[in-house]
């Protein structure tokens, strides 16, 4: 009986259940859910879903034609998807990329869900948010994943505008994301509007250009987790590929604009290659520095 029980479970995350056995009405109602979601987009119904923010998502999900859906809907929302239907690539990805949120399945070919998202958080020490989307629907299966790291748990057949709006959630949890008009702040780090930054440790305002406030902004919100090239260049360039040159000058003016040294209690280094990682220095915090406030800064 529980064998048959937990066959049962394993089918319907693949798409399939006993009422349903070839897996129609999963595969018709993601469709349509997909179509809608089209529509609504091209309609311009959906705004700013996700605040116009580009996102790096790592997907791990064995099912196609949900891989597909989730990623098409993603990209329609100025995310890049990255998606593994296997679990031991997906770890292999999380070793050598860098994601602002990771997407899980629980029922998967070579191990489960769970073991995944406890790998990620116990052994990978991975501290991005995770969202679990899976067929599993009982109490004990969503206590289980969010006490073992997920910061967030959505059930199949999922909608488009929830899933946009949970992973808008999730984001701006984190400072990833903004409401309109809405100033953040990370630890010593203010963002006021989009070109300054507050360091409310030297109580100075800083102006930057627009790569830099981006890159700047990026270290920030991953304050100290490394941040891969990869991520630095699809979330700063999108299209454009600079060189290692162009990378690397723009980190060293965003290290001397906003003092990210140790003696002002912050190091920005370089992780040979990976990327970079913006970490708080155990080191008291100077305030005397000859730079000043710039000119009408709050």
């Amino acid at each position: 009986m529980q064998k048959n029980k937990e066959e049962n479970l394993a089918m319907q995350d693949k798409g399939f259940n006993a009422a349903d056995p070839f897996g129609l009405s999963l595969k018709n109602m993601t469709q349509t859910a997909y179509t809608q979601s089209q529509q609504e987009l091209s309609q311009g119904l959906m705004g700013s879903a996700l605040d116009s923010t580009s996102l790096r998502v790592a997907l791990l999900e064995d099912n196609l034609l949900e891989s597909e859906a989730i990623s098409n809907l993603l990209e329609e929302n100025n995310c890049t998807v990255v998606v593994e239907d296997s679990g031991q690539k997906f770890l292999e990805l999380l070793k050598k990329d860098t994601f602002d949120l990771i997407i899980l399945d629980w029922n998967l070919p070579d191990t489960d869900g769970h073991t995944i998202l406890k790998t990620i958080r116990q052994n990978l020490k991975i501290t991005r948010p995770i969202l679990m989307i899976t067929s599993r629907t009982s109490e004990y299966d969503v206590v289980i994943a969010l006490n073992s790291g997920a910061d967030d748990y959505l059930t199949k057949p999922w909608r488009p505008f929830e899933l946009l709006a949970r992973i808008g959630a999730l984001m701006r949890r984190l400072g990833r994301v903004s409401t309109s008009g809405v100033q953040m702040r990370v630890d010593n780090f203010e963002m006021l509007n989009g070109s300054y930054i507050k360091l409310h440790h030297l109580d100075k305002t800083v102006l930057l250009k627009h790569k830099e406030f981006s890159l700047a902004w990026l270290l920030i919100t991953n304050l100290g987790c490394a941040v891969s090239r990869a991520e630095i260049i699809d979330t700063i360039w999108l299209s454009e590929v600079p060189d290692s040159r162009t990378i690397d000058a723009h980190i060293s003016k965003v290290r001397a604009k906003l003092f990210l040294t140790p003696e002002y209690g912050y190091s920005l280094s370089a992780i040979y290659g990976y990327g970079y990682r913006l970490s708080v220095h155990n080191t008291n915090v100077e305030t005397s520095t000859p730079v000043q406030p710039l000119p009408n800064a709050n």
